[in-house]
Formats: C-alpha cells, sequence, structure tokens
C-alpha cells in the first residue's frame, strides 16, 4: 500500500508541476493545484482520435493537453477538413 500512496505522491507533483506555469492555474496556491490534481485523469488520445465532435453530447470536462497538440477543425459535406486552429501543451 505503501508504495502506491508514494506513485500517487509522484503523479500528484508531476501534474502540480506542470498545471502551475500554465494559465489560468497558474493563480492558484500549490495546496489548491494539488487538491485539483487528485481528483483529475489522465487520458492518452492517439494520433488522429476525435475527441469531441460537433452534433454530439457536450463534454462535462475540461482538457489539457500535456503532450503533442490538438486540432480544432471542421469536416464539410464532402470529407474536406478546415483546421480553425490548433492547441499545443498547455
Amino acid at each position: 500500500m505503501a508504495s502506491r500512496s508514494a506513485s500517487e505522491s509522484v503523479v500528484t507533483e508531476t501534474v502540480v508541476s506542470f498545471l502551475k506555469n500554465i494559465p489560468p492555474f497558474q493563480f492558484l496556491s500549490t495546496t489548491e493545484l494539488s487538491r485539483l490534481a487528485a481528483r483529475m485523469t489522465l487520458e492518452f488520445f492517439p494520433k488522429d482520435t476525435v475527441i469531441l465532435s460537433a452534433g454530439h453530447p457536450s463534454s462535462e470536462s475540461l482538457y489539457v493537453v500535456h503532450k503533442g497538440g490538438v486540432k480544432l477543425a471542421l469536416r464539410s459535406q464532402v470529407g474536406k477538413q478546415l483546421v480553425l486552429d490548433m492547441r499545443s501543451e498547455g
């Protein structure tokens, strides 16, 4: 049980270190960031995975990019993709 607690502590510290430099999280105290980090989940999305899609139910989550990037795009009726924005880490 002790190793699980230690690994959770390392994960929390890693998340706090990342978030403390990311707007708007940089305005939170370390204590608040630690509480927030304890409630967060980590998800991995392979390249070209659709995370959210127009016309489907909205997400109740806030996604923060830790590594890589996310493309905000629309697909036309003929299948062409129109890139509206790119989001990178943070």
